[in-house]
């Protein structure tokens, strides 16, 4: 769901494999997910704080660092973020999953 004219940040997320699971999911209002205003350096990060009032309206542009291509989308609300990927991490591997939040 492409929303190109509205403002968004990236959002980071890092996960240790288990060898099984497929999902994971993340609440943006109380998970360590890192968010960085789109158009600024990594040195420019400005820190935002997510309310229930304030949660992003769309979700696009997913990454997997393992190179796999996961598909994202919101769970039940949108202060969940749920990055699926067809394999799972292996135990014990680091990942980290990306993604635009629009507002």
């Amino acid at each position: 769901m492409p929303q190109s004219t509205k403002p968004f940040a990236t959002m980071t997320a890092q996960v240790k494999g288990d060898g099984a699971t497929t999902v994971f999911t993340f609440d943006l209002l109380t998970s360590p997910v890192g968010l960085q205003i789109a158009g600024l350096s990594s040195s420019g990060d400005i820190p935002f704080l997510l309310t229930a009032t304030n949660l992003p309206s769309g979700v696009d542009s997913p990454f997997s660092q393992d190179g796999q291509t996961p598909t994202v989308d919101f769970g039940l609300t949108h202060q969940f973020v749920k990055f699926t990927v067809p394999v799972a991490i292996p135990d014990g591997q680091a990942n980290y999953f990306q993604c635009s939040l629009y507002f």
